[in-house]
């Protein structure tokens, strides 16, 4: 009976025991990032039977478990991932906003300092200083172009680099996660649960979480498999798959995740959904950076294009017609690497108001030819070539093989090759090759001015304008005489020129157009250039106007990215306490645990000495 009383009191003294290292086990690890509240099992032990009945033998622990929610783990692993996607996004932004940010030295200065130049040409066309402030002033536009462009670049590069550091750092943590699991499953097979390790591994997986967007599925003996965001196995049991940033088979300095398979890497589908910092990464490099530095080279290209066709139609002080003040290299038509045809694809702008910010990706098929403008993935469709869409003419030449790629760069690439071209000021043409004049004997108040609208020679004929004072006009050229209706202060468009009446002609009054043969001192191509500045060189917007659209577009997508990290770092939050509200370590319950163990295993101590006096006792009576 003693010997039964002493065992009883043992296994209370035993469970009292693992009782108080659980509680302290607890206290000890309340700070720790991840761990989980670990609570005793207790099992009454087979009774024993004894005659008149049945005895009890005491106590046993059957398990310890942790305090652990399936559900709240994988809540929390979406909205930390979704938090770290969101943050390394909106800080990538406030960098792309602070590099097109505008000040007295940014682009839309430059420009307008340009523009201020050309104005005080005009006023003296022929006066060296002026015309040298204007080629100062153009290459500061290119400056400040290339600066801008530059920063750009630094930022894409500094984003594939981190994305580098993050796959590095994905497969190094997917191979501790595999060791670990193999520990787990070891440990697993006797039969009870881990739980340090289960929370250790468990911490790793949150920290991998916050990288990319994982998804994880527990095995029965323990093991886990883990899957990315878009599906791709990431760590199936004990065997981990190798990630690598691998080149963009499409877009030029644009890679994305791959997977490894022997000395080759195969890009994975679906890099927009990966998820975490990295995620975050891709998307602020793609959607991002990408549009802006479109918008950047749009911009170039037009006020390139722009003002060298109108510089076209003017003289300069040797009385020659204008060259390009500013020049580019034609938009690229880079060939995908995995093209298996000889063909090559040249692009030409042949509209710049219709010019888009964002390059296309053109595709061989079948019936001909599909294009992508990546800026919107709109796709058109086309019979053969040549093509013309948004204000480019692409051509092609070779054989083309189905399903061969070729990439428009359109805009990505105009500021890197932006340089001013005029290297001799006098070629500024500040005069128009025309000139239309009055004759003296005039007795209406008809004043004519000119417009040049061609910059071919052969279309700037002399012309004689006789009016009727009724509605009408014969114009007379070396091709003919051409009657024609004119209304005043509208122009009469004729051969690669117009001309506009102001006033009221009398029957009779004659005008003669003809050479400009006084360049020196005429400004009338500089009034053009300079009212460049405030025209609609893009549908609705000026070249300041659309540089500060794409300036508040950024803000605003930098504002909206703030608010995205704030909502999910709240959400994150959250569910962090509402996990932590079962899983975290409570002091005061667990002081209150010590203390219930404490007098349990005193009460078992105690009954050892009951048991003790009771043998003592027998012992006396022999």
């Amino acid at each position: 009976m003693t010997g039964s009383l002493l065992q009883v009191a043992l296994s209370g003294m035993r469970a009292a025991q693992v009782g108080l290292n659980n509680t302290s086990h607890n206290i000890a690890n309340v700070n720790t990032p991840g761990y989980s509240r670990q609570t005793l099992s207790q099992a009454a032990l087979p009774a024993v039977f004894f005659g008149g009945g049945y005895a009890g033998s005491g106590v046993s622990v059957t398990m310890v478990t942790r305090s652990y929610d399936a559900l709240l783990t994988g809540q929390l692993r979406a909205a930390e991932s979704q938090s770290a996607r969101a943050s390394s996004y909106a800080e990538n932004i406030a960098r792309l906003n602070a590099i097109v940010g505008e000040s007295s030295g940014g682009i839309t200065g430059a420009i307008s300092n340009f523009f201020a130049s050309m104005q005080g040409l005009t006023t003296n066309p022929g006066d060296p200083a002026g015309r040298q402030a204007v080629v100062a002033n153009a290459q500061a536009v290119v400056q400040r172009f290339r600066d801008v462009g530059g920063n750009l670049q630094q930022q894409r590069d500094a984003i594939n680099s981190q994305a580098e550091h993050i796959v590095t750092d994905v497969n190094a943590r997917a191979r501790a996660i595999a060791e670990l699991s193999e520990r787990v499953v070891a440990a697993s097979a006797r039969g009870q649960p881990p739980n340090d390790l289960l929370d250790q591994r468990d911490a790793m997986l949150s920290d991998l979480n916050k990288l990319v967007r994982i998804s994880v599925t527990t095995q029965e003996n323990g093991s886990i498999n883990v899957y990315l965001g878009n599906g791709q196995a990431l760590i199936n049991g004990m065997t981990v798959q190798t990630l690598a940033m691998t080149a963009n088979p499409n877009v030029e300095n644009a890679p994305v995740l791959g997977v490894r398979s022997g000395d080759t890497v195969l890009p994975v589908a679906g890099n927009g959904d990966i998820g975490g910092t990295l995620g975050g990464l891709l998307a602020a490099r793609d959607e991002a950076l990408t549009a802006v530095e479109a918008a950047v080279g749009r911009l170039a290209r037009v006020f390139t294009e722009t003002i060298n066709a109108r510089n076209h139609l003017g003289l300069d002080l040797q009385g020659n017609a204008g060259g390009d003040i500013f020049a580019m290299d034609a938009p690229a038509a880079v060939a995908g690497t995995r093209n298996t045809g000889s063909a090559s694809f040249t692009a030409v702008v042949a509209d710049t108001r219709s010019l888009m910010p964002s390059d296309y990706m053109v595709e061989v098929t079948a019936s001909g030819y599909a294009v992508t403008r990546l800026s919107d993935n709109q796709k058109q469709t086309f019979a053969g070539a040549p093509i013309t869409l948004d204000g480019l003419e692409l051509s092609i030449s070779g054989a083309a093989d189905v399903g061969d790629r070729f990439t428009i760069r359109a805009a990505s690439n105009a500021v890197s090759s932006l340089r001013v071209a005029l290297t001799d000021a006098s070629r500024i043409a500040t005069a128009s090759p025309l000139r239309v004049d009055a004759a003296a004997s005039n007795n209406g108040t008809g004043v004519a001015s000119i417009t040049i609208n061609s910059d071919d020679p052969a279309r700037h004929d002399s012309a004689q304008l006789v009016f009727d004072g009724a509605g009408q006009v014969t114009v007379t050229t070396v091709a003919g005489s051409t009657v024609m209706a004119y209304t005043p202060g509208s122009p009469l468009s004729i051969n690669g020129w117009s001309v506009t009446l102001r006033g009221t002609p009398a029957a009779g009054d004659t005008f003669q157009v003809g050479p400009n043969t006084t360049v020196h001192g005429d400004n009338r191509n500089a009034l053009a250039l300079a009212a460049l500045e405030t025209q609609a060189v893009l549908p609705g917007m000026s070249f300041s106007g659309a540089y500060a659209s794409m300036v508040v577009d950024i803000g605003t997508q930098g504002r909206e990215a703030d608010a995205a990290r704030a909502a999910n770092d709240g959400l994150a939050m959250s569910v962090r306490n509402a996990r932590g509200a079962i899983a975290g370590v409570n002091l005061d319950e667990e002081a209150m645990n010590l203390m219930r163990y404490q007098q349990a295993y005193q009460a078992a101590g105690r009954m050892i000495g009951v048991a003790n006096t009771l043998f003592d006792t027998i012992l006396s009576l022999s």
